[in-house]
């Protein structure tokens, strides 16, 4: 049982991390057309 409780905590945090760095990528991609002041092209 133990075994178990362990791989559902790894899936868990895998997938979290997995959707933020899904979240920052797609900001990132985003920023530009959206208007925020800290993407790469308002300082160049």
């Amino acid at each position: 049982m133990e075994k178990i409780k362990y791989k559902l905590e790894l899936v868990v945090f895998v997938c979290g991390a997995m959707t933020m760095v899904l979240e920052l990528v797609a900001a990132r991609v985003l920023s530009p057309y959206v208007g925020s002041k800290k993407s790469g092209k308002c300082f160049r």
